[in-house]
């Protein structure tokens, strides 16, 4: 039966329950306590009747292994522990990166001191708010944007999750912690429009006497293309739909000349020990991206001129062995890791520094090229897929979504305006004059 005394000095009136829980492997006697405080309001003799129905539950959780601790650890710790014995064990490196940096900016700081049974759903839902208010970011400037949001409610919601199952806390408060309402936005997902991207890839092979890389802007004598292999990584980026993951971690036996097509089978991601390559983002993930004819003209030419590159450095190139080369990266770095795969970084620096620097040739403002994402490529293929009548699942398809909904989600602006264009198709015919 479990022992009850009152804790001497205690202002609260708390009591001290302990529960013998049988013996180690040296036969010392397993003890378990916890301090209880009743209700303050009640008589002497209501608090220790309530002292001991707390501690006959107390006991029977023990007893039944379902000893819950949470009051006693920190969601730092845990999240520490977490990180080692769970995430580590089921997560890809690069999620696990993904999630180190969201714990490290945004949810350890405001989080990490609580006892694991105070972080209760009223605490989230005020720190989920708190990241969507002005000044939310550690400079004192903005908000953090609902993407945030989601990211850190998944990341606690398995934190919590795991914490549940351990038995250190009894129920996952993210179950009742509500996110806030989205804004009312126009469309999240940023794409060119047709005659946008018409534009983009017509600069693509224009040479340009203005370039810029980065922040830093260099106005050349003598004009100057953008390097065939980044034109490559653009245009397919563009016609196929790829993930930067995916084109990174390209190989040139992942292209069919024969059959013009592409296979995707894995993606390059970052991790703190620097850049890998993995598994595809999911099983649909694999697939194989079927191209124009002169998008294979283009890669045939870039790996004619990518063996003379290889040939001409040598020892230099990434994976030389004397007289015999690795060669076998589809986008390369061309500074001292010649033939290494391209840094994931690399792309959106020239991706941004290729339309910076033909907004600079443009004067009308309505005319010049919207600074999106490098993923606004992808957006754009499905974008206009859609528009061209394409079926969603066969953009599904084409995309490696693991559900169709995914698809439909993600693009509802492109599907509400076929829905909008066929409408009026069908407004126009009924309302036709016989």
């Amino acid at each position: 039966m479990a022992s009850i005394k009152e804790v001497k000095g205690s202002k609260k009136g708390a009591y001290r329950i302990t529960v013998s829980n049988g013996y180690d492997m040296n036969g010392k006697q397993i003890k378990v306590s916890t301090n209880y405080t009743p209700d303050p309001a009640k008589t002497r003799k209501q608090q220790l009747k309530e002292a001991e129905e707390y501690a006959f539950e107390f006991e029977k959780k023990v007893k039944e292994g379902r000893l819950y601790n949470g009051d006693k650890i920190s969601f730092a710790d845990f999240t520490e522990e977490w990180l080692e014995k769970e995430a580590k064990v089921n997560l890809e490196k690069t999620t696990i990166y993904c999630y180190q940096r969201n714990l490290r900016n945004t949810i350890l700081p405001a989080l990490g001191k609580y006892k694991m049974t105070k972080i209760t759903p009223v605490l989230l839902e005020r720190y989920f708010t708190g990241l969507l208010q002005e000044g939310a970011k550690q400079n004192g400037t903005g908000a953090y944007s609902m993407g945030t949001v989601k990211r850190d409610y998944t990341i606690i919601s398995s934190i919590m999750r795991t914490a549940v199952r351990w038995n250190v806390i009894e129920e996952n408060p993210c179950k009742r912690a509500q996110l806030p309402r989205e804004r009312v936005k126009d469309n999240n997902v940023k794409h060119f429009s047709v005659e946008q991207a018409k534009t983009f890839l017509s600069i693509l092979d224009k040479p340009s006497s203005v370039y810029q890389e980065g922040k830093k802007i260099v106005n050349l004598e003598r004009t100057k293309r953008l390097h065939i292999q980044f034109v490559i990584f653009f245009r397919i980026a563009l016609l196929g739909g790829l993930r930067r993951g995916e084109l990174i971690a390209l190989t040139w036996d992942d292209i069919d000349f024969q059959h013009s097509k592409i296979r995707i089978n894995k993606s390059a991601g970052h991790i703190d020990q620097g850049q890998i390559t993995k598994s595809t983002k999911t099983v649909q993930s694999n697939r194989d991206i079927v191209l124009p004819k002169s998008e294979m003209e283009l890669l045939a030419r870039w790996k004619t001129e990518q063996k003379n590159l290889m040939l001409a450095v040598g020892s230099k190139w990434e994976g030389y062995r004397g007289s015999e080369f690795e060669h076998n990266n589809l986008f390369i770095q061309t500074n001292q890791n010649y033939g290494k795969a391209m840094n994931i970084a690399t792309p959106y620096k020239k991706f941004v520094g290729v339309i910076n620097s033909y907004n600079r040739t443009v004067e009308n403002e309505e005319d010049k090229l919207p600074v999106i994402p490098l993923h606004g490529l992808r957006h754009t293929f499905a974008t206009l897929q859609i528009s061209l009548g394409t079926d969603v699942k066969t953009t599904q398809s084409m995309l490696g979504h693991a559900s169709i909904q995914t698809t439909l989600n993600t693009y509802a602006h492109a599907l509400e305006d076929k829905q909008r264009e066929a409408s009026n198709a069908l407004g126009t015919l009924l309302n036709r004059q016989a």
